[in-house]
């Protein structure tokens, strides 16, 4: 047992360690840079698997803000920077043309989304990558027009959610083509 109650194995397959830091320090006993080492590597290890369960979460469809949340102590630390810090040290490792991205593979689609972080609102400028017509993106796009005031008129297009209130007059829909629907004006 070590002093958080667990056991070393317990501890390292939680972490999602190779092997113990007691296996790899075997042999190293009285040497406190073996321990330095080991320990740096140990940190190594667990921020890569916590950048891979970061990306899983986005692939799952879970939103930055929902993972941040999750984080211990990290929407305290952070407030309302807390997912754009957490998108800042996940994506570290990866930069594309000067834009940092942390990279998943679409569960819908099987595109490979280079996704930028929680800086645009907008699906379709922040996660390049998924496939044309891809499920998830469709429903993410149609989230965010509505938050923005449009409003699906029976899956024909998007038009926005106002009329006029002197002549009542609501936008029409135009026609859908072979690239899918046409935004109303």
């Amino acid at each position: 047992m070590n002093e958080d109650g667990g056991n070393e194995q317990e501890r390292a397959m939680r972490l999602g360690l190779a092997c113990t830091p007691t296996a790899m320090l075997a042999g190293h006993d009285n040497d406190v840079l073996a321990k330095v080492e080991v320990e740096r590597r140990l940190v190594v290890e667990a921020t890569h698997n916590f950048e891979k369960a970061v990306a899983g979460a986005r692939a799952a469809g879970f939103a930055w803000e929902q993972i941040a949340e999750r984080v211990p102590g990290f929407t305290r630390a952070y407030g309302a920077q807390a997912a754009k810090t957490l998108f800042e040290s996940v994506s570290a490792g990866g930069s594309r043309l000067g834009k940092r991205y942390v990279s998943w593979r679409c569960g819908d689609c099987e595109g490979l989304v280079l996704d930028q972080g929680p800086y645009s609102a907008n699906p379709a400028d922040s996660e390049p990558g998924h496939r044309e017509r891809c499920g998830r993106l469709s429903r993410e796009l149609d989230a965010y027009l509505a938050g923005l005031g449009f409003r699906d008129h029976g899956g024909a297009a998007f038009a926005p959610a106002v009329t006029d209130d002197v002549s009542g007059w609501t936008p029409s829909v135009g026609p859908t083509g072979p690239e899918g629907p046409a935004l109303g004006m």
